[in-house]
């Protein structure tokens, strides 16, 4: 079972295969599938299997098809062939896929709607734009409407999904205090993202809290974002 997987900014950014294309390259690499059920890929994810057009069954192989067409995969005698990303990606761990995945299943038996797709899209954006810099906080900042242009999210999903990562304990965000560049432009509304957990594991403490204070304190010395 893979711990982790890269997921490239191209795929993160490429609105056309629409927005469950994180779920479904996440399903592909997470469950070794072989490529020869769509269905089993499809349940794999917390859907249903419907074989109507319009259904999540057709668009799964649709996604397929752009995801091979675009190099991200590769057909061989064996099945279906993982390509290592050439550019810069976002990491997604097993462990918060199976939490996100197993949410999916609460809110449905709660009678609730959960988006896991737009969860998984979000959180794969927020990791690829995340800081890795010796001596600066790893975190990342943004505003949602930008967010939302880059990902094709609405923000209203994107608030509900920041939501939910913060309850399983994946990903902090809060709003930082309106603050003046250099210029003397004002910023609002602007909001800092870091990880709750190193490796993706619950079983090990992280000092997010500290994490967001020197993230802050970075971004109002370099009055940017």
């Amino acid at each position: 079972m893979k711990e982790f997987i890269t997921i490239s900014r191209s795929l993160i950014l490429d609105r056309e295969l629409g927005d469950k294309r994180v779920l479904v390259y996440s399903s592909i690499l997470f469950s070794d599938w072989s490529g020869n059920s769509l269905e089993d890929l499809v349940r794999y994810s917390k859907y249903s299997a419907c074989r109507d057009k319009s259904g999540v069954l057709n668009q799964y192989k649709v996604i397929v098809d752009q995801l091979v067409s675009k190099d991200y995969f590769f057909y061989n005698s064996r099945g279906i062939v993982y390509i290592k990303p050439n550019d810069s990606f976002g990491i997604i761990y097993h462990s918060e896929f199976r939490r996100i995945l197993q949410e999916r299943e609460r809110s449905q038996e709660r009678g609730q709607r959960m988006n896991h797709a737009h969860l998984l899209l979000l959180l794969a954006h927020i990791r690829l734009n995340m800081i890795h810099k010796p001596g600066v906080p790893e975190m990342y900042s943004n505003l949602l409407v930008r967010i939302s242009e880059s990902t094709g999210l609405s923000v209203r999903s994107i608030s509900a999904g920041l939501k939910i990562l913060e309850e399983l304990n994946i990903i902090h965000n809060e709003e930082l205090p309106r603050y003046k560049d250099e210029e003397g432009h004002w910023h609002s509304n602007v909001r800092i993202f870091v990880n709750m957990e190193p490796g993706g594991s619950s079983d090990v403490q992280r000092d997010w809290q500290g994490e967001v204070y020197r993230g802050i304190t970075y971004i109002l010395a370099s009055q940017r974002f």
